[in-house]
């Protein structure tokens, strides 16, 4: 299970049998996931096969997009560009 830390930008990991959330990545895209004008990072975390998207609470017109290798451990980080910012957006799935 991920978990998004809306106080700073990192996601966190609770692995299978263990009780403690682990940081899995800290601000995986300086510039892009930082705190903006309602003091929030992030928020929404989808999953497919290999890619882990996440959502900035701010208004943004931007998804960030981490590959995930094999063993579930983040690969390249980068940014998928809207036409239009994403207004009060709080989850994705």
């Amino acid at each position: 299970m991920y978990v998004s830390d809306s106080l700073a930008p990192r996601i966190l990991k609770l692995v299978a049998e263990s009780s403690a959330l682990k940081t899995w990545l800290a601000d995986p895209l300086p510039g892009h996931l930082g705190p903006g004008p309602s003091k929030l990072t992030i928020n929404g975390i989808a999953l497919d096969a290999r890619t882990m998207y996440v959502s900035k609470v701010d208004t943004v017109n931007y998804f960030v997009r981490i590959a995930l290798d094999s063993n579930g451990n983040a690969g390249k980080v980068d940014t998928i560009k809207f036409s239009r910012p994403l207004i009060g957006l709080t989850a994705c799935a």
